[in-house]
This record gives C-alpha cells, sequence and structure tokens, in this order.
C-alpha cells in the first residue's frame, strides 16, 4: 500500500513534460503497396522518426517500435502465465486460471492498447505513406496519415499531411511540416515555439502546357496543375514559356483550392533588322512604395511596377534612402523577350537587433511567428518598441529560447550558437528490471530505461546484472538520427541451489511471495534459483513468522538455517460474514483471516483487517499472558483505506488535469473537496492521507494565487479599455509579480502569460508616457506651427531670408527639446527641411536678374493716363495748355520691345493752340529694364486724327520716361512730344498713369 501510495504522489507532483522511464509510446508503420518506391518509403520513415526524436524534449514522448514492444510484451505474459496457479472457485468447481493471449501488433487498435498496459505503454502512432498519383507530370503527392491512440480515447485522433513528391527532399520545408502536423496532432500547438502556418494548394491551366510556373518568394518551381502544401497566402507568380510572352500575375493559395487559367501570347516569329533587343523587369520589395531608379536607362519609380521594353543586359537599380529603410544598391541581368523578377529586402534604419549566429539557416521566431532565418551568419529585425521573445531553432539542434526589448533609434545585437541535440532512445531488459546500464562507463540509469545520447557511430554499453541474477553482457551499437534506437536485450541467467532447515521443522516457505514447500528435518532443496538477492518468508503457526533477505550465489549450494521463535500468544483470526481477509499485526502482513494462527508478542499490539470492498477495521489488544485466543470481527461492505488513498490520489492528478486545462476554480474546488472528505474520513489518521491533505492543501494555495493573477489580469484589460492606464499597469504588476515568486516546475505552464504581461506593462507605460507628454508636445506642435507659419508669409511676401531664419529657429528648437523622437515632431520636422528646400529654390530663382526682368517685362499690359501739351515749349498756362487723355494696350515680346495700340482725347478746346481733337494710335515700345521693377522706356506712336483723309503720318506722338512696377499694377511718368503737320510743329509735355500687367503671376 505504501508503496502504491508513493508512486501516485509522484505521478501526481511530478513536472509536466518530464519523460518517465518507464513511459514509452507504440510507433507502427503501416506496409505499403508492393509498387511503392522503396527509396521514397525509406527516407519518409527516416524523417519522421527523426522529427519525433527531435520533438521528444518538447512533447516529452519516447517512441519505440512495434517488434520491441511486442517481444517486452509476450516476454512477460510468458512469465505471468508460467507463475500464475492460483486455482478459482467457478460454480463449485476448481478451475484453472485462463492463459493470457499473446501479444501480435500488425496495427494499433484500443485493444492492442489495454493489452500493453502489462509493460506500461498506453499510448501510440500509426503512421502510414500513401503517394497519389495525378494527371498531370509533376502534380503527384504523398499523403502522410498519422493517427494517435491513447488509453482514455475511444478512437484515435487523426490527420494527413500532404506534401509535393517532387519536394520532400526540400528537408527544411518537409521537417517543418512534420512537426507541425504532429504538434498539433499531440494537443501541444498553443506550446509550440511558433504558430504552425496553414497550408492549402492552387491549381493551375496553362497554355502551352509546357509552360513554366514560378513563386520567387516562396522558391519554388510549381507545375501546371494541382500544387499542395504550400503556405495559405498571395504570392506573385512568373509564368514562362519559350516563343511566348512572359507573364506576372498575382494568384492566392488558400485551404479550399483556387484555380487560374491562363493563356500565354505567342512571341512574333520575325524579328525586324535594327530594332534594339528588349525584356522586361518587375520590381518588387518588401517595403511597397519603395522609391528606385535603374542607373543604366534613368527610370525611377515605386514598388511593386513592371517595366517593358528596357534594353538588355545588366542593370544597377538603386533604392533611395528614406526615414526608415537605408540605401540599397542591386543589379540584375535582363535578357531578351524575358522578365526577371526582382524582389529586393531593404535594410531598415533604428529599432533593431541584429541576431549573429554560426547556425546557417536557424529559423528565427519573434513572438511566436516565424519572421525569417539566419543567412549568412546573421538576420536582421526591426519591429515596434518594447519587449518581444526570440526563439531560434535548427532541426537536430536544441532550441534557444530568450527575451529581448527594443529601444525607439537603437539597434542592438546578440550572438546565439545552438548546441547539437542528443538523441532519444529506449533500452529494455525483458527478464528482469532495475538492470544499470553503462554507456562508456558512465551509468545512465537502470532497466526499462529512456535516454539521450549524442550520435556516435560506436557505443560500447555494458549491463551489469549480477546483483539481479544474470551474467554481465557488454555490446557495441550505433545511436543515430532517424533510427529507433531501441535495445532490447536478453540476459543470460546465472543460477544456484537452495537448501534450508529449519527449528524446529514444519514450517512453510515463501520465495518472493510464491510458496515453494514445507521445510522437514532434512531440509529443503530447492534447485535452480536464480543468483540473487531473494525475499524470503517463513511461517509455521504458533511461531513468529520470519521475513528476510537471503543471496544466492552462483553454481554452489546455499545453505542457511533459521531459528524459529515460539509466539508466546496465538490468536486465530475469523471475520463475518466473509473469510479472506489479509491481517496486520503491527503494520506487518501476518496472515489471512479464517486460515492463519497469527502469533503475537506480549504487550500492546494494533491489528488490522484489511480488504477491498470493505471498510478496513483497525483494533488495539493488550496482551499480557501467554495463551491462545479466537477473535472475530464483523466486517461491513465500504471503502478500503488502500483504496481510499488510491480514490484521493486519483482525485490529486485530475486535479492537476484540470488546472493546467486552465480551469482553476473547478481545481480549487476538488481540492477543498477532497481536503474536507480526508478530514471526515475515518482514514484520516493515515500518514499517506495527512500527506495528500498537505498536497492538495499546498495546491489550493497556489491555486488561490492564480486566480488572483488571473483576476488582476482581467481587471486591467478592462481597465485598459477604460483608458484608466495607472491602474491597469499597477493590476499588470501586481499580476506579474504574483507569477514571478511562483516555483519553476509551475511558473512553466505561464510562460506566455508571463511574457504576454510584460508587453501589457511595457505597453501601458508607453501610453502613459505618450498621454502625459501630449499636452507639452502639443503646445511645442503648436508653438513650430506658428514660427512655420510666420516662415510661410514671409515667403509670400518675397523676403526669403526672414523666412529662412523662422525656419531655422523652428529647427533648433526642436534638435534642444526631448521630443525630437516624437512621431509628429519628426513629421513636422521634415515639413519645415521641404520649406526650407522650397523657399531656397524660390530664393535663387528670384535672384536670377534675366529670369525675372524677362518675367517682369513681358506680356500684356493696359495703360490709363493723361499728358499736358504746349506748343513750342512746356507750359502750363491754361490757356495755351492741351490736356490729351490716353488709353493705350501694349505687348511686350521681350522687355526690350513691343507693339502699342489705342487712343488719344483732347480735353481742352484752344483752337489757336489745339494739337488733335483726338485720334487712334499705333506704335512700338523701345524699354531698357533695369531691376524687375523699374524700367526705362520710349515709345512712338502715329495718329490717325482725320478719318475722312486719312491722315496717318500727319500727326505722331514720341514719349520718355519710365515704368515702376508693383506686381500686376504700375505707375508710369514719361516727357510727351507732340508734332503735328509733318513735323512743322512740336509740342512739349509731361505725361502720366497707370498701368495694370494682365501676365502678371
Amino acid at each position: 500500500m505504501k508503496k502504491l501510495f508513493f508512486l501516485v504522489i509522484c505521478i501526481s507532483t511530478f513536472v509536466f513534460g518530464l519523460l518517465y522511464s518507464e513511459e514509452v509510446s507504440l510507433i507502427f508503420f503501416t506496409p505499403v503497396a508492393k509498387n511503392f518506391p522503396p527509396d521514397v518509403y525509406n527516407y519518409l520513415q527516416q524523417e519522421v522518426i527523426a522529427n519525433l526524436q527531435d520533438l521528444s524534449d518538447f512533447s516529452g514522448k519516447n517512441f519505440v517500435e512495434s517488434k520491441v514492444i511486442e517481444q517486452w510484451a509476450n516476454f512477460n505474459i510468458n512469465e505471468i502465465n508460467a507463475t500464475n496457479t492460483n486455482i478459482q472457485i467457478v460454480k463449485g468447481k476448481k478451475v484453472l486460471p485462463k492463459k493470457i493471449p499473446p501479444v501480435s501488433i500488425n496495427g494499433i487498435t484500443p485493444a492492442i492498447l489495454k493489452n500493453l498496459s502489462i509493460v506500461n505503454v498506453t499510448s501510440g502512432l500509426n503512421v502510414s505513406f500513401l503517394i497519389m498519383r495525378q494527371k498531370q507530370a509533376g502534380s503527384d503527392t504523398v499523403n502522410v496519415a498519422f493517427s494517435w491512440y491513447t488509453t482514455n480515447l475511444t478512437k484515435p485522433v487523426s490527420t494527413v499531411l500532404t506534401f509535393p513528391l517532387q519536394y520532400i527532399y526540400d528537408k527544411e520545408n518537409f521537417n517543418r511540416r512534420v512537426k507541425e502536423t504532429l504538434v498539433e496532432l499531440f494537443g501541444l500547438k498553443d506550446r509550440y515555439y511558433y504558430i504552425p502556418q496553414k497550408t492549402g494548394s492552387v491549381g493551375f491551366s496553362v497554355v502551352p502546357k509546357n509552360a513554366s510556373i514560378d513563386l520567387p518568394l516562396l522558391n519554388k518551381k510549381l507545375v501546371n496543375g494541382v500544387n499542395s502544401g504550400l503556405p495559405v497566402g498571395r504570392y506573385i507568380a512568373i509564368i514562362r514559356a519559350e516563343g511566348y510572352s512572359t507573364i506576372i500575375t498575382n494568384i492566392e493559395v488558400a485551404e479550399k483550392q483556387i484555380n487560374y487559367k491562363i493563356s500565354l501570347s505567342k512571341l512574333a516569329t520575325k524579328v525586324q533588322e535594327g530594332m534594339p533587343s528588349l525584356g522586361s523587369l518587375y520590381v518588387d520589395s518588401d517595403f511597397p512604395g519603395a522609391k528606385f531608379l535603374i542607373v543604366e536607362d534613368g527610370i525611377s519609380g515605386e514598388t511593386p511596377i513592371l517595366l517593358k521594353d528596357l534594353k538588355t543586359g545588366e542593370k544597377t537599380i538603386l533604392f533611395d534612402e528614406s526615414m526608415n529603410y537605408k540605401l540599397k544598391t542591386v543589379k540584375v541581368n535582363l535578357v531578351q523577350n524575358d522578365m526577371v523578377y526582382a524582389f529586393v529586402s531593404l535594410e531598415r534604419k533604428g529599432n533593431k537587433i541584429v541576431i549573429n549566429s554560426t547556425n546557417e539557416g536557424a529559423t528565427v521566431v519573434v513572438d511566436r511567428q516565424i519572421a525569417g532565418k539566419i543567412l549568412n551568419g546573421k538576420f536582421e529585425y526591426q519591429g515596434n518598441v518594447g519587449l518581444h521573445s526570440l526563439t531560434l531553432l535548427k532541426d537536430r539542434y536544441t532550441p534557444f529560447r530568450t527575451n529581448f526589448t527594443l529601444e525607439m533609434g537603437k539597434v542592438k545585437e546578440i550572438n546565439l550558437n545552438l548546441s547539437p541535440k542528443s538523441i532519444i532512445g529506449f533500452f529494455v531488459t525483458p527478464q528482469a528490471k532495475n538492470i544499470p546500464v553503462f554507456v562508456n562507463n558512465n551509468k545512465l540509469g537502470v532497466t526499462p530505461l529512456s535516454c539521450y545520447l549524442d550520435k556516435n557511430e560506436l557505443l560500447t554499453v555494458e549491463f551489469r546484472a549480477t546483483n539481479e541474477g544474470y551474467n554481465i553482457l557488454l555490446t557495441n551499437l550505433s545511436w543515430m538520427w532517424g533510427k529507433l534506437n531501441n535495445v532490447v536485450t536478453y540476459l543470460t541467467p546465472l543460477f544456484g541451489d537452495l537448501k534450508i532447515f529449519t527449528d524446529p521443522a514444519d514450517a512453510n516457505l515463501f520465495i518472493e511471495g510464491s510458496y515453494r514447500g514445507k521445510i522437514i528435518e532434512t531440509g529443503l532443496n530447492i534447485y535452480q534459483l536464480q543468483a540473487k538477492r531473494l525475499k524470503v518468508r517463513i511461517e509455521k503457526d504458533g511461531y513468529k513468522t520470519i521475513n528476510t533477505n537471503i543471496y544466492i550465489a552462483p553454481n554452489v549450494e546455499n545453505q542457511f538455517k533459521f531459528m524459529l521463535k515460539e509466539a508466546p500468544v496465538k490468536i486465530f483470526i475469523t471475520t463475518l460474514p466473509e473469510k479472506g481477509f489479509d491481517v496486520y499485526v503491527n503494520n506487518e502482513w501476518s496472515g489471512i483471516s479464517g486460515e492463519t494462527i497469527i502469533p503475537f508478542e506480549l504487550g500492546k499490539n494494533t491489528i488490522k483487517i484489511n480488504k477491498r470492498g470493505f471498510k478496513t477495521i483497525i483494533t488495539n489488544v493488550e496482551l499480557k499472558e501467554k495463551t491462545s485466543l479466537v477473535y472475530t470481527f464483523q466486517v461491513e461492505q465500504g471503502v478500503s483505506e488502500d483504496e481510499f488513498i488510491e480514490n484521493i490520489s486519483n482525485n490529486f492528478s485530475i486535479m492537476e488535469d484540470t488546472w493546467k486545462n486552465k480551469q482553476y476554480e473547478k481545481a480549487i474546488e476538488i481540492c477543498t473537496t477532497n481536503i474536507n472528505e480526508i478530514k471526515n474520513s475515518m482514514y484520516n489518521y493515515l500518514s499517506e492521507s495527512q500527506e495528500i491533505k498537505k498536497n492538495f492543501e499546498s495546491r489550493i494555495g497556489w491555486l488561490v494565487k492564480v486566480t488572483n493573477m488571473m483576476d488582476l489580469i482581467n481587471k486591467g484589460v478592462e481597465l485598459e479599455n477604460l483608458q484608466d492606464y495607472k491602474n491597469a499597469r499597477e493590476a499588470y504588476e501586481e499580476a506579474f509579480d504574483i507569477l514571478s515568486k511562483f516555483e519553476s516546475g509551475l511558473a512553466s505552464y505561464f510562460e506566455e502569460t508571463k511574457l504576454d504581461l510584460a508587453n501589457k506593462i511595457e505597453n501601458v507605460k508607453k501610453i502613459m508616457s505618450e498621454k502625459e507628454e501630449k499636452t507639452e508636445i502639443k503646445n511645442f506642435v503648436t508653438e513650430l506651427n506658428s514660427l512655420v507659419l510666420e516662415g510661410d508669409k514671409l515667403v509670400n511676401n518675397g523676403d526669403y531670408d526672414g523666412a529662412l531664419a523662422k525656419y531655422q529657429v523652428a529647427l533648433k528648437k526642436i534638435e534642444s527639446s526631448g521630443f525630437s523622437d516624437n512621431p509628429r515632431v519628426i513629421e513636422l520636422k521634415e515639413r519645415i527641411n521641404k520649406r526650407i528646400k522650397n523657399t531656397q529654390k524660390l530664393q535663387k530663382e528670384k535672384s536670377a536678374w534675366w529670369p525675372n526682368i524677362q518675367k517682369s517685362w513681358s506680356g500684356f499690359n493696359v495703360h490709363f493716363g493723361a499728358a499736358t501739351l504746349s506748343l513750342g515749349e512746356p507750359s502750363f498756362e491754361s490757356e495755351k495748355m492741351n490736356i490729351m487723355g490716353y488709353g493705350v494696350i501694349g505687348l511686350n515680346f521681350i522687355p526690350f520691345f513691343g507693339l502699342r495700340i489705342g487712343g488719344t482725347y483732347n480735353f481742352v478746346d484752344v483752337k489757336d493752340y489745339n494739337y488733335v481733337p483726338y485720334g487712334v494710335m499705333a506704335g512700338a515700345m523701345i524699354g531698357i529694364p533695369v531691376i524687375p521693377q523699374f524700367s526705362l522706356f520710349g515709345e512712338y506712336f502715329l495718329l490717325m486724327s482725320d478719318f475722312v483723309k486719312l491722315d496717318i503720318l500727319n500727326n505722331s506722338v514720341a514719349n520718355f520716361g519710365f515704368d515702376i512696377k508693383f506686381g500686376w499694377f504700375g505707375l508710369r511718368l514719361y516727357y510727351e512730344l507732340g508734332f503735328k503737320e509733318n513735323f512743322q510743329k512740336i509740342y512739349h509735355g509731361i505725361g502720366g498713369g497707370i498701368t495694370f500687367w494682365i501676365t502678371e503671376e
């Protein structure tokens, strides 16, 4: 009973995931059809086994081949059949016990597993392979079917891995898919190193049939038909065939297959002489919208983009540096009548971790998502600021797990190198347990033994079995990946003879619990006993029972003599209404009720009557003199103490499974119920009961902490949703503090919770920090915006130096502030830099003399003015003065020359001094611009003042003066000469007016 109790307690409290040396799982490979390619079968079997070995440290499962299990089980069955001589009474007749049939494993079934419980096999994996032939060449797939059996399931959990036959030798991808399938099959997906990616299929019907289909991002060449086992997602497909135009298109791989029908266009068969050699280029990047320049052709664009009709040859693609990505240059070779797909991974800036490793090709997992793999000795990852989990994985290497923190604008570097993983295997000696196993003189443990050893072509293994009655066995073997390293060893037994005497004689001898005969005066001879330590019991009514161990030396007769001591008190114990109860005296088994006269010592003795299905009776008696007695006990049906201990131990295991399934409240309820049951039980005095009660109490205390932790996490989430970040952070930190105090074995179940809590705390801190800075940043940005606005106004007024000064003040404020890393400030800084560039450009343009002169003094203009003309010389005497009004439309082709047309009217009627009463004017202008705002000019007009005589050349006007220009508006002042009657009379005067420049911006 104590042995059972301690075993149950150990199993109940052992940390989940450790591999018990006695527990193994059966693996069976279903035979394949005769036409199945042997090389493919051997490869698939080897890789499945290697992946199971690689997962053993994670899954806690050690798989043993069916033939080894079969031999082991049948050896035990034969031993049981040979030693089981217990005669049963059936319908009043004596019946020999039924023989247990041998086990034959031709597949796994629940019945097979039940029979294999004799060797503690409680689970099994059935694996089968099938090649699915397709009509299209290269479309064949291989199906790997897994069925997982356990004794607590009535039917297996099954799944099928479908993988393209042509890609099975791509070990990296094939092994990854096998592992992901097994992890999901065993129900360990939530604890795996990363979240397995879903797979799907895609179908193609391409004309012509010999077209090639490439998926460059997956580095795979697809078939013109069904393609399965591909990661779900959207991809770029390149479809090409000789003599046809190449196309690039988007396709989708989905769990429910999508089919594509595509027809390629034929290329022109005749090529014109002198035509350049042309090709096409598709440029793509992991950062959509990345700007690039093709140096040779001077073509720029943004990814993704298809560029056609490019000259063939080597092309240099230069990617611009941006705020997030560094400058990068790649080279591609363009060939005639083909399309090249160039996918470029841009190197990010800041917020980055660089992982250096000698494990080339190792998979990098960040936050349980595959981020990439080690190439050329390193991998660079950029992500959000905060705490992240990191796992480095490689087949047949021990995974490395750690955490890292990304900080704004900082690049971190970490060196990670994986160690080769040891390979799991199994040693069993069917004839005996606890045989010490030594490998290269180092003790590994005792059989049956699951253990890890490094890969080795030649191991020296020694089974030191002399203490168990067997010869030492020394053997050599290999320990390899892809091979079930299961060692079943049959030992050669050693024998010796036994002759035993007792005084007095007529005592019964039991060896290892089996009756071997009556010891007479001349002794009892037992031949061919296994040479090892044996447990013997010698009984004689009225005498004290002797329980002891003897050692049988090999190849000799071993003689022993025992002196029996008469018991002072002899008691015959009987039970009603049933007999056959075990009787314990002072906690030692002493006999069976109704069958044995039991010896007692004088003084106080404790009697225990025990049998499954009946309540255990315990009583104390005090014997004061030598005598013979008969005790009769009335037994009552119920739960025995063995059953009680077994039940509460099982309940402890159930409770453990319950909280591992995150049912913490239910687990607490189980603890409370069992604690009360133990307290109120008639067996609460048992040390075993008290030990289990302590375990329940310890676990309930821990579970209360777990529920408090989960309540705090939920409270934190609610508070975070309500934007109460301060109290949310306090809740998360209190939960994290509780979790950090868990013992390592229990804390291992909350690794994801711990990482999630750390992320939540960092996120809330970040939000609080941003919230605290929000007002200050807002005021700072407002101040900057006001400076920018002032600068913009100065630009509009043409004060470029003043505007640049304002912009520079804003930049200096940014650099001296503590907000230079703030996204809003970074964005504003970029805007200011753009304004500075634009202003400097405008300033440069404005400072150029000729462009500004040309812009200012060219184009249409309309002039309205007046002048005073007096005959002979300028005079402002009213009776001699002509007041001429003008309206003129001008067109300056260039600043130096222009044409004029308009009219004039004389507002004064002075007959003796009259110039002309009115007239139509046409003429030309010559300008001498000095600056964009000031120009000298001279112009000459011909007048037609008599419309009957058409005296075009009779009268004319000449003006000499200057223009002052204020944008679209200007002033004009000039000295005017009026010529009359073919220059016989000359008039002098001063004029002025306003000018509108219609083409001024």
